[in-house]
């Protein structure tokens, strides 16, 4: 994870030490690419809208800024990337997720609701893995998120990913219970469809995270 985003810092660098502010890091990471992650709105403004910076540049992973404010989920530099820099909010990183993937697994219901309502994003768009919003919501536990996506943006509760991975599979290795009760008693998501190496919901809920197998 980043940290930082100290604007004074950064203007004092370039306009004193006349540091580079298009440099990139090993990962092809910008200063604004790293402030938006940052959610520093007056480093991204100065950054963008004072130096011009490429608001399209591509880091790591092909993630643009806005991509990258989304995964933190700091509504405020995304609004001003896209109102005010024209970021595209359908654009798709190198793994096809678009903003609205990253928000979802952010947990920032306003900033889903954000992307989803103003600007119309596709809750049934396939990114990293052929997942959608709502299984990346559910991956990390966010139950506000999921509820959203499927009650009023009709996100599929029995949706499958390449992996035959459903929302409730996501859910059980979340540990969030009251996603998991959510899915199966209100939506009856099925407890024993095999997904991924054959698991089942359960094998989520008990396997280890990260376990090589």
């Amino acid at each position: 994870m980043y940290r930082g985003g100290h604007s004074n810092v950064a203007k004092y660098l370039i306009e004193h030490c006349h540091s580079d502010p298009l440099s990139t890091d090993e990962h092809n990471n910008t200063p604004l690419l790293l402030g938006a992650h940052s959610g520093n709105l007056e480093l991204v403004k100065y950054l963008a809208d004072n130096l011009h910076c490429d608001i399209n540049m591509r880091g790591e992973y092909g993630r643009m800024p806005l991509h990258l404010a989304c995964i933190a989920g700091h509504l405020n530099v995304v609004k001003h990337l896209i109102e005010h820099c024209h970021s595209d909010p359908l654009s798709t990183d190198e793994d096809n997720d678009t903003p609205l993937h990253l928000a979802a697994r952010s947990g920032n219901l306003e900033l889903v609701k954000y992307l989803t309502d103003n600007h119309h994003c596709d809750v049934n768009t396939r990114g990293q893995y052929g997942r959608m919003p709502l299984h990346f919501a559910c991956k990390e536990g966010h139950l506000n998120v999921a509820k959203y996506l499927i009650e009023h943006c009709h996100g599929d509760p029995l949706s499958t990913d390449e992996d035959n991975n459903t929302p409730v599979h996501c859910a059980a290795g979340s540990g969030n219970l009251e996603l998991v009760k959510y899915l199966t008693d209100n939506h009856h998501s099925d407890v024993n469809i095999k997904g991924r190496y054959g698991r089942m919901p359960l094998h989520e809920a008990c396997i280890e995270e990260d376990i090589q197998m």
